[in-house]
């Protein structure tokens, strides 16, 4: 059930990058279908407990919500879609609290690598903007997949 599972959240997350890139939306009924999903089999097959799926969900997009208004009165244009928002909100319940970090971490670095391809692809328009929606979906894969990895990475520097 663990495989079956995982292969429908990548295949949610594949299908929402794919949207993404070529519409610049990422629509709320993908969102909400990872969302709802997360909910329903999370506590289940990923030993995330109802209280670090529901409190993942709610720091997710209140620290992306308060990154995006920042970023936006910095930048005198808007950073984050309320897609994006979402996108992270539905990743809550398949991270859980202990997935919060890898998935920051790797959402840090998929952008500043995605940032500097982009920066240097001469195809790419002035002001074009940039589809954040595959690196959501990208750093969320990698971080339900391989927080375990993540932690006991921090324990050994700990030790």
């Amino acid at each position: 059930p663990l495989v079956a599972v995982s292969t429908i959240l990548g295949f949610l997350l594949a299908l929402q990058s794919l949207v993404d890139l070529r519409t610049r939306l990422l629509p709320h009924a993908l969102n909400l279908l990872v969302f709802l999903l997360g909910l329903a089999v999370a506590p289940h097959y990923t030993f995330v407990t109802w209280f670090s799926a529901l409190a993942a969900t709610a720091l997710l997009f209140a620290s992306f919500l308060a990154m995006g208004m920042l970023s936006t009165k910095l930048a005198g244009k808007p950073a984050l879609g309320a897609g994006d928002l979402y996108l992270v909100a539905a990743l809550g319940p398949w991270l859980g609290l202990g997935g919060v970090p890898p998935f920051l971490l790797a959402v840090a670095a998929l952008g500043v690598g995605m940032l500097a391809w982009q920066r240097n692809n001469p195809k790419r328009k002035k002001g074009e903007p940039y589809p954040f929606g595959p690196i959501l979906a990208a750093a969320g894969w990698l971080a339900y997949l391989y927080q375990y990895l993540y932690w006991q990475c921090i324990a050994s520097l700990a030790t």
